[in-house]
């Protein structure tokens, strides 16, 4: 910029100032993880890493490991984000309440249920709350209900049973 400040890319537009998370995958100790885009490739700076949990799909591996297990893989690439000097943001997380368009099992101590969506996302939230070198978590599609006409999958882990009834997952993001 004409002023000397470097700009930010969104889409096709520069903004100034504005904090920019690059979401792609990165092998990390072995292992594939998603952290998507070709900003690095092409030498645009971005300011976090942004992750993504995996889905209930028919190939997602979360339920063969303890969610100690799964933790621990979650540290090391927090841990390895650290070592590049980013915060981390996660950019999409979500947890089915319903079995309806759930294609993968669930993690053994939660089950496709109010109580175990709710176990899961307070169990989470309480990781990622001790961990400093993440700043944010985010819901996938929180606001979809099984009253909508769209992806099952998406409606089965949202934060609501209607437009008007949370569910008891929603009351974890509480603010102490």
């Amino acid at each position: 910029l004409a002023d000397g400040r470097a700009p930010t890319l969104i889409g096709t537009a520069i903004v100034p100032g504005l904090a920019v998370a690059e979401h792609r995958r990165i092998q990390v100790r072995g292992r594939w993880v998603d952290t998507d885009s070709a900003m690095s490739d092409y030498g645009v700076q971005y300011d976090y890493a942004a992750i993504s949990n995996p889905y209930s799909q028919t190939n997602w591996v979360v339920p063969q490991y303890t969610t100690d297990c799964w933790f621990q893989r979650m540290q090391e690439i927090i841990d390895y984000l650290a070592e590049l000097n980013k915060k981390v943001i996660v950019a999409e997380a979500a947890y089915p309440h319903n079995p309806v368009g759930a294609a993968g099992q669930p993690m053994p101590e939660f089950p496709y249920s109010p109580t175990g969506q709710a176990s899961w996302a307070r169990e989470h939230l309480r990781f990622l709350s001790n961990q400093p070198n993440v700043l944010g978590f985010f819901w996938f599609y929180p606001d979809y209900h099984m009253n909508l006409n769209v992806d099952p999958a998406l409606k089965g882990s949202s934060l609501f049973q209607t437009p008007t009834q949370p569910m008891p997952a929603l009351a974890e993001f509480r603010v102490n």
